[in-house]
C-alpha cells in the first residue's frame, strides 16, 4: 500500500460526500476486468473490495512472479467479524480483509459523522482507554479538543498541531 493523503474540509458534509466513493459499488469496468481475467468477484462487493480482489487475482501478472496471495490473519478476521454488518464470502486474503476492514471503518466512520454533524471550531470530547497489561486494569478518560477540519479518510483533526486526530466514534459533542 502506497502513501495516501485526506483531503480535508471545514465541514462534515465535505468528507462523508468523499467517502462514499470508498462505499460505492463495484464498478462496470471493475465487473467487466473480473470477467475478461475469470477473477471471480463476488456479487455486490464494495468498489474497494473489488479491487482487492482484483489485486489479488492479477498480481502474478502485474509484478511477473507466481501469485503470492496470503491468507488473512486470525487478528483480522477478528476485527473483521466486530465489524461487519453483513455476512462476508471467505476464505479472504490479507488484502481482501484488509479491504473490508476499511469498508466498515468508513461506513462507521460516515455513521458518526452524520449524528455528529461537526464543523470546524466545535468543541468535543475525546475518548481514550488504556489497559495495563500487568494487571488487566483498564482506564478510560476524556480530553476536551476543538475539532479543526475533517478528512476525507473520516479522521477528525484537532486545533493545536501535531497532527492531533481521531475517528469520530471516539468523540462526543460537547456543545
Amino acid at each position: 500500500m502506497g502513501l495516501s493523503f485526506a483531503v480535508v474540509f471545514e465541514t462534515y458534509l465535505g468528507a462523508i460526500e468523499a467517502m462514499r466513493g470508498i462505499v460505492a459499488p463495484a464498478t462496470k469496468e471493475q465487473r467487466r476486468l473480473a470477467a475478461t481475467t475469470q477473477c471471480n468477484l463476488p456479487s455486490d462487493v464494495p468498489l474497494l473490495v473489488a479491487a482487492a480482489y482484483l489485486h489479488d487475482h492479477l498480481d502474478a501478472v502485474i509484478n511477473g512472479r507466481p501469485q503470492q496471495t496470503r491468507p488473512a490473519w486470525v487478528r483480522q478476521l477478528t476485527f473483521l467479524g466486530a465489524l461487519a454488518s453483513t455476512e462476508i464470502p471467505i476464505p479472504l486474503t490479507m488484502r481482501v480483509a484488509s479491504a473490508w476492514i476499511d469498508y466498515f471503518l468508513t461506513l462507521r466512520s460516515i455513521e458518526y459523522l452524520n449524528t455528529l454533524q461537526l464543523v470546524a471550531g466545535d468543541q468535543v470530547a475525546l475518548s481514550h482507554e488504556y489497559t495495563d497489561r500487568s494487571t488487566g486494569e483498564r482506564y478510560t478518560w476524556e480530553d476536551e479538543v476543538m475539532v479543526s477540519s475533517i478528512g476525507s479518510n473520516g479522521l477528525v483533526y484537532f486545533k493545536g498541531g501535531n497532527g492531533q486526530c481521531a475517528y469520530p466514534h471516539r468523540l462526543r459533542r460537547l456543545q
